[in-house]
């Protein structure tokens, strides 16, 4: 049997080749044959969503944070994908939670993006004034891309004092 550092080598292999369809097919392996990993659910999460496949993205990812509650980057993914599955209030709530697990860690390293994103699905679910307020926070000139296109703080706050709502 290979140990779990194994198997992930060799997804991470797979994963610079580019060959998503075998990083899932490792990692359903690898959590077939070895204890549950939250490691390999973020692989196969991260290899479904370049596949567009959201809601099994979303799945794997879930499984990871059950399995790691405390590590804000499985937040921050996971609420990136329920923007673009158009799950708005489930995004906002992982971002949030994504904040705040970098807060507890002395970490800021997803704090930015987070916020970002958190101030995309503001739109979204029409709380124009959150989203301005989210901008605060940010450094000029953020930008990220989500539900289909870019999105800088420039954009989200002409949006957000329009009061429009993304289509």
């Amino acid at each position: 049997m290979v140990s779990t550092e194994d198997a992930l080598n060799e997804i991470k292999r797979a994963e610079k080749r580019g060959d998503n369809e075998n990083v899932i097919t490792l990692c359903d392996d690898a959590l077939v044959q070895l204890p549950p990993d939250a490691r390999v659910y973020h692989h196969r999460a991260h290899a479904n969503a370049i596949l567009d496949r959201i809601p099994q993205a979303i799945e794997s990812v879930t499984l990871a944070i059950s399995l790691m509650p405390l590590e804000p980057s499985f937040r921050y993914f996971r609420g990136l994908w329920r923007i673009e599955f158009s799950e708005h209030d489930e995004a906002l709530r992982d971002l949030q939670t994504a904040v705040e697990l970098e807060s507890k860690l002395g970490s800021t390293y997803y704090v930015g993006p987070a916020r970002l994103l958190s101030a995309v699905a503001l739109l979204y679910l029409s709380r124009f004034a959150e989203a301005e307020t989210e901008l605060l926070a940010l450094r000029p000139h953020a930008k990220t891309f989500v539900a289909g296109k870019v999105w800088t703080s420039e954009t989200i706050e002409e949006h957000a004092k329009a009061r429009i709502r993304p289509a």
